[in-house]
């Protein structure tokens, strides 16, 4: 095999395992949240946070007022905040006092 083809292959399966090791969970939505959340942050930003559906929507609009989020169709918006919701919810209605809800510590990844 040419080298060329060598780069070729490797750079194929770098972006097939990259794939492989989505963090968000496995659900409906989870396309939707990837194609609207994860153009300006990683998956990280919304795995090490938990808040409830009304905190994560606050953080929607604070991130559509502040960092340049796009105004999100209410069907995309209600499927995201379910999916959150399902996934990345707080034990209790109060966060921390930042815009953004409670902030987890970072796991080590492999």
């Amino acid at each position: 095999m040419r080298q060329k083809d060598t780069y070729l292959v490797f750079i194929f399966v770098l972006a097939l395992t990259g794939e492989a090791r989505c963090e968000l969970p496995e659900g409906p939505e989870r396309d939707i949240v990837l194609a609207n959340c994860t153009g300006c942050h990683s998956e990280k930003l919304i795995t090490q946070n938990r808040m409830s559906r009304k905190d994560w929507d606050k953080t929607i609009t604070w991130m559509q007022k502040t960092q340049g989020l796009w105004e999100l169709p209410s069907d995309f918006r209600m499927k995201i905040l379910d999916y959150l919701e399902r996934h990345f919810s707080s034990s209790n209605e109060s966060t921390e006092s930042y815009p953004w809800g409670k902030v987890l510590p970072l796991k080590e990844t492999e």
